[in-house]
């Protein structure tokens, strides 16, 4: 996001122009809008392999190239951009595209079966641009610890029709951070999830006296 910078006393990204701080919505827009990008080209290189035109071997790679760079550019905005990742962010980031690279050669196992048809396989790939909605939550969370968060809450999309975990994670009063589940994790929903995660900014001493005991 060349036009917004990260501010790390704040927590927040800001214009370059204005200085403003930049709505966490234009933040998930911009990352929606590099998903739906990826998913398009995934969905394109699946058309490819389903016309012959390219090998199974060749849409693997290039499906795996599309996921590492994804992942790594939705865990890069959860944590501030290149200058602020933390290394256990840039693990988490890791660990999400080892097990994603897991699904992909499952899936690949079973178009070898030939039991899907070629608009089954088309939908599945697109699925695998979805994932990186969790990779920029956990590495989100992770960096707001780094920098010494210890309060969040997390919450419920409104008016979706939520799997039925995720209202079990729901933390509507100030939690504190290791509580909280990353969005996409531990869920059915999983590469859909929608839920959001706030995080406490302010003086962790005045919010503990207003919580009428210190919990730190």
């Amino acid at each position: 996001m060349p036009e917004y910078y990260w501010d790390s006393r704040t927590g927040k990204y800001h214009d370059r122009k204005t200085k403003r701080f930049v709505k966490k919505a234009d933040v998930l827009n911009f990352l929606d809008r590099d998903i739906n990008k990826t998913q398009g080209r995934m969905e394109d290189l699946a058309r490819q392999l389903t016309n012959g035109r390219i090998s199974l071997g060749v849409f693997e790679n290039a499906m795996s190239e599309e996921m590492k760079s994804l992942h790594l550019r939705a865990g890069l905005l959860g944590s501030g951009g290149k200058n602020n990742v933390s290394s256990k962010a840039y693990g988490a980031i890791g660990n999400r595209l080892r097990e994603e690279y897991g699904f992909l050669r499952e899936f690949i196992s079973e178009i070898k079966d030939g039991q899907m048809t070629s608009d089954r396989i088309v939908w599945r790939t697109g699925l695998y641009a979805k994932a990186a909605i969790s990779t920029r939550s956990r590495a989100e969370l992770i960096d707001r610890q780094n920098q010494g968060i210890v309060y969040a809450k997390r919450f419920l999309e409104p008016g979706a029709n939520h799997c039925p975990s995720c209202p079990n994670y729901e933390r509507r009063q100030w939690t504190p951070i290791e509580e909280i589940v990353p969005v996409g994790y531990l869920c059915e929903c999983r590469r859909n999830c929608r839920c959001d995660i706030e995080y406490f900014l302010g003086n962790v001493s005045t919010l503990e006296r207003s919580l009428g005991a210190n919990i730190a």
